[in-house]
């Protein structure tokens, strides 16, 4: 039997409102989350990455803006230059790499651990707590005090292959890395719930590309009119920003809706509203459609 009235519109509504809400409720638990996720130690760390930046690349004069007030006072220029940093000797080389770990901070001070290793040796790298204080409102390093503290060798037994580490990337928390992953499988299940949905009632073959990376774009392309060529141009790096475009009109027309609701999905957080709309959109269309039973 259809629905029909304000009955009907509730039963329907709370179809997809379950399910929306869900998932704004676990994006904007990550917006407030990820901000606080290592938010303190971003800054330092950024001074501590331009400094190993320009202490690997040689530029002893940009890494010496970086000292603190109290280690310029002890060392100058001229004598940072020659030395190149106590540092430099062991760790620098052409194949310089280092990978910062999360810091901790206080009000006028920051911690971060840091390891630096080199293509020379995959096996063995240094293990330094690099000690930062903030001058001035800007973050230096404080770098005899860190080598007054423990430089560890960490054996890493040639796990690290450090030509394939993006040079001074950093490593992310635990809590960050986390989030970034819930929030990535949230949308991934929504999207393949959605597709998968939509491909059956459209009689599509293989409905369960909706859950395999790059058949999911074809599929999401046979549901909105076209083939593999298109899925073929989403893959490319800027023609893909036009095809997304594209693609929100064709697939709200498919979906049996206007050019509002293609416009709607351009609008990050709104398109997943409208998307679950549009789904729900052909499920009720494909209701309407069907045979009402007569009684025997």
């Amino acid at each position: 039997m259809r629905r029909s009235g304000a009955g009907g519109r509730i039963r329907g509504a709370r179809r997809w409102i379950a399910p929306v809400l869900g998932l704004v409720a676990v994006l904007l638990l990550a917006a407030f989350f990820l901000p606080g996720c290592g938010e303190e130690g971003r800054e330092p760390k950024a001074a501590l990455k331009k400094f190993l930046r320009a202490e690997a690349a040689g530029d002893d004069v940009a890494s010496y803006e970086y000292l603190s007030g109290a280690d310029r006072k002890k060392i100058d220029l001229a004598t940072w230059t020659e030395e190149a940093g106590p540092l430099a000797q062991p760790a620098v080389s052409e194949g310089f790499h280092f990978i910062l770990s999360d810091a901790a901070v206080g009000d006028d001070w920051a911690a971060v651990q840091v390891l630096i290793g080199n293509d020379d040796d995959a096996g063995d790298a240094l293990g330094l707590k690099f000690l930062m204080v903030l001058e001035g409102g800007a973050w230096k390093v404080s770098y005899l005090e860190t080598l007054a503290g423990p430089v560890g060798h960490v054996r890493t037994g040639g796990g690290i292959k450090w030509s394939n580490v993006a040079f001074g990337g950093g490593t992310e928390s635990t809590a960050r890395t986390i989030v970034h992953l819930v929030m990535f499988l949230a949308v991934y299940a929504f999207y393949g719930i959605g597709l998968q949905r939509v491909a059956r009632i459209k009689g599509l073959r293989s409905p369960w590309f909706a859950w395999v990376p790059v058949l999911n774009i074809y599929i999401a392309w046979r549901i909105a009119g076209k083939g593999a060529v298109s899925t073929v141009l989403s893959l490319i790096p800027v023609v893909n920003l036009v095809m997304y475009v594209l693609f929100c009109f064709k697939f709200a027309r498919a979906c049996g809706r206007g050019r509002l609701y293609g416009f709607l999905q351009l609008i990050p957080i709104v398109n997943l509203v409208i998307f679950w709309v549009l789904v729900e959109a052909v499920e009720d269309g494909a209701a309407a459609a069907a045979p009402t039973p007569q009684p025997a």
